[in-house]
């Protein structure tokens, strides 16, 4: 489906790190592009994604998925314990909870509860009403995960989903842990694969 138009890496910026770009041509003459960056240590191995960018985005292919599924198969192969990125640069606030992503910190899980509760007095009434509850009862938690539940959520607005809509505009340091049960079994759901 996607003409392979390059693997760029760049050289080490400090010892046990380098970084790679990935090209791709869609069959239309738009193309995708992801820059990432790999770090191997003594005591630790994980890749920081810094962007991914489909222009245009493909009618019907998950760009993310195709990318996300060929990525943790290599890092999991070299076992890697994590993949992190930024969330947020577009739509990624809401996409990578999907995916089994968590807000890395506290300070990133508070910061997207901020913007939860802005987008949901920004909702109808109703679904205020109908929601808020659930909504508050997850934003009480202080559990990383507590994301996944939000992006859970199935009412639908307008051809969008709840938690979709709760999470646009979320910015956060997001985290993957490739030796958590949880994380695998949510990535597996996602991908269809691991």
């Amino acid at each position: 489906m996607f003409d392979d138009r390059g693997l760029r890496l760049e050289l080490p910026s400090e010892r046990g790190s380098f970084g790679y770009y990935v090209f791709f041509a869609q069959p239309d003459g738009g193309s995708i592009y992801g820059k990432r960056e790999i770090t191997i240590g003594d005591q630790d191995a994980f890749a920081y994604h810094h962007l991914l960018i489909a222009d245009p985005q493909p009618n019907g292919i998950k760009v993310a998925d195709r990318l996300m599924r060929s990525a943790v198969e290599l890092y999991m192969s070299l076992r890697f314990r994590r993949i992190e990125l930024r969330a947020g640069l577009s739509g990624g606030g809401r996409l990578w909870p999907k995916y089994g992503f968590r807000p890395k910190t506290p300070a990133d899980w508070n910061g997207c509860k901020d913007r939860i509760r802005t987008n949901l007095r920004g909702l109808d009434e109703s679904v205020q009403q109908r929601w808020g509850t659930t909504v508050e009862r997850y934003l009480k938690s202080n559990s990383l995960r507590t994301i996944w539940n939000v992006s859970d959520l199935p009412h639908r607005i307008q051809g969008h989903k709840l938690g979709d809509i709760l999470l646009t505009g979320t910015k956060w340091h997001g985290i993957l842990d490739l030796e958590d049960p949880e994380t695998i079994s949510r990535l597996a759901a996602r991908l269809n694969t691991v």
